[in-house]
């Protein structure tokens, strides 16, 4: 999975917002899931991929695709998750290249349970391996 791959392929220390940006989701997903259930990460990534799936591909990037062009239709709703998940710019970027491989899954395939199971997969594993990385 390349949204996975990149999580461990680029080398920490390399970038400084790299570096600045994984000590924010760091931070709060350590602050998120501190007293968290078993099956909490779990359920959160399920949770993250059905919702913000139906809402950004299922309801916008389809809505938009009925009156303009599909490439006008995914760089829109990418650009509105990223919007939606930005606490700062650099987050703003890196999930706004996410819900861009997300749309382009969407329109590949024609199914929207192909970027629901791609994005709660990525969302687990990214969150396994933020809290689990020192």
């Amino acid at each position: 999975m390349p949204l996975a791959a990149a999580l461990v392929a680029v080398p920490g220390g390399r970038w400084r917002w790299l570096d600045e940006l994984t000590r924010l989701v760091r931070g709060f997903l350590e602050l998120l899931f501190r007293n968290a259930r078993p099956g909490a990460v779990l359920l959160v990534s399920l949770l993250a991929g059905i919702g913000e799936e139906l809402l950004f591909r299922g309801v916008v990037q389809a809505g938009l695709a009925s009156w303009a062009s599909p490439a006008a239709a995914i760089l829109i709703a990418s650009l509105m998750f990223g919007a939606a998940h930005a606490v700062s710019l650099p987050y703003f970027a890196v999930a706004a290249f996410l819900g861009l491989y997300l749309g382009l899954l969407y329109h590949w395939t024609g199914n929207l349970l192909v970027p629901i199971v791609v994005h709660a997969l990525y969302d687990w594993i990214a969150i396994h391996y933020y809290l689990r990385r020192r």
